[in-house]
């Protein structure tokens, strides 16, 4: 761009002298009219008689331009050939007029399977073409391995294998096996719910296994299964114990230890708390403390007097639970006196002795 508006200056420059000349040789006939008078310069002037040592020759002055011009004084510009594609492994980033030289590497083997019809130079990347089953679901599919001399890259799926049962009565018979490996087991009937109580785990070995259902699920019945508890087999749910109905779906099957029941008193507190119970039935009675010592003077004291009472046989009413310290022993507890009892913790009459 620089040497283009140069090289409109110089033609500017060179108009300008030419009208000033041309003014000059008006004004006086008889005076030389001095200029260019090279026809090949640029600023050549046709009126000129004189050459003045003006001549401007504009051209390219770079020698290793294509266009170069080794009479010229001012450079214009500059032609540089070569490839000019910035794709082209060649690409001459210093060139501006493309002569067709460009390079494209490629496979020019029309044969390959790579082969590129805009590739003019070889490069040694072809490699052939190799037909194969390219379904991933094959059993004779090879993996891509990244060898474009190994992987297969023309698909021809008339060539698959698939593994399979092709026997039409098996269980397993497969519809798309070509091939069949051995591997056809027939049908099992039983029960297939996992949910059902005679649902049989698989083990894995599907010539044993069940693999179809025949209808004979019958369903888990949670409950209790503990002879001791009293709602063994409870199927009804009224909190009591049933007899086997043998029927399978009615009588519990599935042992929940969460459900059984066990009445009793759950108050610890309840001198008759039963740790095995886990229902209340309203038979606490609680705890009545005293003496339980048959040789003490307030044996079942339940009514607090200071002597002993019968048995009731009321739970709520008898002693129950021994405390020693509350036992009394009535008697004399001077051990100077005659009848000192050594038994004794609650003092009564003593008798002093008495001697003669």
């Amino acid at each position: 761009m620089k040497i283009f508006f140069t090289y409109c200056k110089l033609l500017c420059l060179s108009l300008c002298i030419l009208l000033i000349s041309t003014e000059v040789q008006a004004q006086d006939q008889s005076t030389p009219v001095y200029g260019c008078t090279d026809v090949n310069a640029s600023n050549y002037d046709s009126s000129a008689d004189t050459e003045n040592g003006s001549c401007v020759y504009i051209g390219c002055t770079d020698v290793n331009a294509s266009n170069y011009d080794p009479s010229a004084t001012i450079s214009s510009f500059c032609i540089y050939k070569g490839c000019t594609d910035s794709t082209s492994p060649n690409y001459d980033p210093d060139a501006n007029t493309d002569d067709g030289s460009c390079e494209y590497l490629g496979c020019i083997d029309e044969f390959a399977f790579n082969y590129d019809s805009t590739a003019n130079v070889l490069d040694d990347s072809c490699y052939p073409v190799i037909e194969g089953c390219t379904d991933t679901l094959a059993d004779n599919y090879v993996n891509v391995v990244g060898d474009v001399f190994v992987d297969i890259n023309i698909s021809d799926n008339y060539l698959c294998e698939y593994l399979g049962c092709t026997y039409s009565y098996m269980f397993n018979y497969d519809t798309l096996a070509n091939v069949d490996d051995g591997s056809c087991y027939p049908e099992i009937f039983g029960c297939m719910d996992s949910t059902a109580y005679n649902y049989v785990e698989l083990s894995g070995d599907v010539q044993v296994d069940v693999n179809t259902d025949d209808g004979s699920c019958y369903e888990v019945v949670y409950g209790c299964l503990d002879t001791i508890a009293d709602n063994h087999n409870d199927y009804d749910l009224d909190g009591h114990t049933n007899q086997l109905t043998g029927e399978n779906g009615i009588d519990v099957n599935t042992h929940d230890n969460n459900l059984c029941i066990y009445y009793g008193c759950i108050n610890e507190l309840a001198f008759n708390y039963d740790s095995l119970a886990n229902t209340n039935n309203n038979s606490c009675y609680p705890v009545i403390t005293g003496c339980l010592d048959v040789n003490a003077d307030n044996y079942n004291d339940y009514d607090g007097d200071g002597y002993s009472n019968d048995l009731t046989g009321v739970h709520t009413t008898d002693v129950n639970t021994n405390d020693s310290t509350l036992c009394l022993h009535y008697g004399c507890m001077d051990t100077l006196a005659f009848n000192y009892d050594t038994l004794a913790n609650s003092n009564t009459a003593c008798e002093e002795v008495v001697y003669g």
